[in-house]
């Protein structure tokens, strides 16, 4: 059995992490998020185990850190591309692989690159990219206020943005969550400003907003009002 003292630390190592992860999976109860905070539960259930089955603790740990190992994932043909991002060489699946050269094609290769507004959770562009986020919130799937979607137009006008991809989807199967219905200010200025074209390379929920080139200065400017 492990000894008492490394048993008691790696349960409460494993409880703070269970607490703050559980908001992850209390916001997202869908399979896939409750999956991604499972990794303190399976740490205290196999720390449960051990006294009674200490020959089997390793195996146990083994198998449940193969099928999260991300080699394993990307062994089935055709669920990931690599792509060069931030200098790396990365696997990425294959339809945020379709999704990253959409928009990077869009944005363009010079510096500066044109302006881009992502939502409603696609934080990770914007790393990628290396472009900064022109609003504050960078996952916006909840409803906002009048004034958080003013903020909002505001700085995708200052910033300047150009291209803007925005999922419509239903959050979680919850229709009261596409983006149209939680920021319809916002949805209704990238209407009238851009040219729409739905994406369904992407997602057939996925809208490519692009503002002609008329519409908006050549030089877009790096101020950031947000969270990367």
């Amino acid at each position: 059995a492990l000894p008492a003292a490394l048993d008691a630390s790696a349960s409460l190592a494993a409880a703070a992490l269970g607490l703050a992860a559980f908001h992850h999976a209390a916001s997202r109860a869908d399979p896939s998020h409750i999956v991604q905070s499972l990794a303190p539960a399976c740490v205290l259930l196999l720390l449960g185990l051990a006294p009674f089955a200490p020959m089997g603790f390793v195996p146990v740990a083994a198998l449940m850190l193969w099928l999260a190992w991300p080699s394993w994932h990307r062994a089935r043909p055709g669920d990931s591309e690599r792509r060069r991002i931030g200098g790396c060489d990365i696997d990425v699946p294959s339809a945020q692989a379709r999704l990253f050269d959409a928009v990077a094609k869009e944005c363009g290769t010079e510096s500066p690159r044109n302006g881009l507004f992502a939502a409603p959770a696609y934080p990770a562009l914007y790393a990628a990219l290396a472009l900064e986020s022109p609003v504050y919130d960078t996952f916006c799937l909840y409803p906002a206020s009048d004034a958080a979607q003013a903020g909002m137009i505001e700085g995708i006008e200052r910033a300047p943005v150009r291209v803007a991809i925005v999922s419509d989807a239903p959050v979680d199967g919850r229709e009261e969550l596409r983006f149209s219905r939680t920021h319809p200010q916002v949805w209704a200025h990238l209407h009238a400003n851009c040219e729409s074209t739905r994406r369904e390379d992407i997602d057939a929920d996925v809208v490519m907003f692009v503002r002609a080139e008329s519409g908006a200065p050549s030089t877009p400017s790096r101020r950031m009002n947000g969270h990367p």
